[in-house]
């Protein structure tokens, strides 16, 4: 899977993981990784971090355990607007797919790769009505 899109996916589906109740960090990290076990616990984190320092997530200590002190994560309010709006744009990206699955047979492999990265960035950056742009990339 190209890393851009990867980066994305896990972002959407930590912020998802953290849509109910706080949660302990090493917990989101082991349900995840039963997804993506590829993945090392070093990214999970690192998106975690950001997603705090965006002001996406709010994390506090929690009580203490047998062990060291425990890191929670919570989403903000931003943050569940974030998910929202990506959720709203994985939505459209898989309407898209839908589309472009009755063209597959006219594409090469490495074709939908670059096709699948273009529906990508233009998500990311909400660009104009998604099933237009790619009726127009597929002619």
């Amino acid at each position: 899977m190209d890393a851009q899109l990867k980066k994305g996916i896990l972002e959407l589906c930590l912020l998802q993981r953290l849509s109910g109740e706080p949660k302990y960090g090493y917990d989101i990290i082991q349900a995840l990784r039963v997804h993506f076990p590829e993945v090392t616990e070093s990214t999970f984190y690192a998106i975690l971090r950001r997603l705090a320092k965006e002001g996406a997530a709010d994390t506090f200590q929690g009580g203490e355990s047998n062990g060291p002190v425990r890191k929670y994560y919570r989403l903000t309010e931003e943050g569940r607007e974030r998910l929202a709006g990506m959720t709203a744009d994985w939505r459209r990206l898989r309407a898209t797919l839908g589309v472009l699955e009755s063209y597959s047979v006219y594409l090469s492999r490495g074709q939908k790769i670059q096709t699948l990265a273009f529906l990508y960035e233009l998500l990311m950056h909400r660009e104009g009505d998604i099933r237009r742009q790619a009726a127009a990339l597929m002619g």
